[in-house]
């Protein structure tokens, strides 16, 4: 029995200005991240190999995720599907 299962993907991203963040005063932001998956997968969110959170995808395979008080900068996102 051979059973396929696609990667968790992202498909697009947007994002929005959270302020500063802790005493350093860094700006940060917050980073909505959506894409597809597996029908009902949960969906593991790693910036740089840090775990930030996980969501469900839905009945189609869609999800979204904010990445919360993200320092200002380029970031590197790793998805794992379960």
């Amino acid at each position: 029995v051979n059973i396929a299962h696609t990667a968790p993907s992202i498909t697009g991203f947007s994002s929005t200005k959270a302020g500063r963040s802790g005493d350093d005063g860094k700006a940060s932001s917050h980073i909505q991240l959506t894409g597809v998956a597996e029908p009902h997968q949960i969906v593991s969110v790693f910036e740089s190999l840090r775990p930030l959170g996980s969501v469900h995808a839905n009945s189609s395979g869609a999800w979204a995720f904010t990445a919360r008080n993200m320092e200002d900068g380029e970031h590197h996102f790793q998805l794992m599907g379960c």
